[in-house]
């Protein structure tokens, strides 16, 4: 049923020729990540699951209330930081616990900063091949904190690698914390 919302909702606000266009695209990326799949490394993701159990994590959008948050008292804590946030670091006296991006678009217009916050980051997580068929591992190098995602799903998944971005890195974030086992 979630599928055929989001067909509806698509050809509604977008029409037929995105439609298809989207299709086409999530079919390749589908069909690539089938080729792929011993790259989402399940081995790697299961030696993670539940390592923060019980541990609090802080979630960090990007917004413009970041400028006068007080970002300094995280500093001894667990955070989740995504995306343009390679422009806070010079003004943080930390480095985030992990690091998420999933827009392709985002990625793209970053690949100079993502390799300096993997090489900060304890974890890193991004869509191997994003629906828009978009191959991330073209620009982001193979490390061992970084874990792929499989965003070609809807929902919020407990059974990552398989994540329902669902046009938000916060939810893919929310997922990967309940993985991790982050309580709070």
């Amino acid at each position: 049923m979630a599928i055929l919302k989001k067909i509806l909702d698509i050809l509604a606000d977008h029409g037929l020729l995105v439609f298809f266009s989207r299709s086409l695209h999530f079919c390749a990326a589908k069909f690539r990540l089938i080729f792929r799949n011993s790259e989402l490394q399940h081995a790697k993701w299961r030696s993670i699951r539940g390592s923060k159990a019980g541990e609090t994590l802080f979630v960090l959008g990007n917004g413009p209330s970041l400028n006068i948050t007080p970002l300094y008292l995280l500093k001894s804590s667990a955070t989740m930081t995504f995306n343009g946030f390679t422009l806070m670091r010079n003004r943080v006296p930390w480095d985030p616990t992990h690091y998420m991006i999933t827009d392709d678009l985002v990625a793209e217009d970053l690949k100079e900063d993502i390799p300096k916050m993997c090489a900060v980051s304890e974890t890193c997580f991004f869509p191997l091949i994003h629906p828009s068929n978009t191959d991330f591992s073209k620009f982001i190098k193979e490390e061992e904190n970084v874990f792929w995602l499989d965003p070609t799903h809807l929902g919020f998944r407990s059974d990552l690698p398989k994540c329902g971005v669902n046009n938000t890195v916060v939810l893919a974030s929310l997922q990967v914390a309940s993985y991790l086992g982050y309580s709070r």
